[in-house]
């Protein structure tokens, strides 16, 4: 049976031990100036097409105290958006 939702997170928990998905994590190296301006601009475009494909959830959907479990998944059918998952991946990677 194939899986019905992906998650792409960090294989290690963060201090407050949540294993923090893709867009967290590339944001937290934009938003820490840990990228090239070549890799902000790809990152910012990356960014820009999945904003505009779906709604940004609101901020107290990932409240600890609220939603201490709140995770983002993907479904294994949305070809459309797992197909740009491997610039995450790579950007992450190096």
């Amino acid at each position: 049976m194939s899986q019905r939702f992906l998650r792409y997170q960090s294989p290690v928990a963060d201090s407050t031990g949540i294993h923090l998905g893709i867009f967290a994590l590339a944001n937290r190296l934009a938003k820490q100036g840990h990228l090239s301006p070549e890799d902000w601009a790809s990152w910012r475009s990356a960014n820009d097409y999945y904003d505009a494909a779906y709604p940004t959830p609101a901020k107290s959907v990932y409240d600890p105290v609220a939603n201490p479990a709140a995770q983002a998944w993907f479904k294994s059918t949305a070809q459309h958006l797992l197909a740009r998952v491997d610039f995450y991946v790579d950007l992450l990677r190096r």
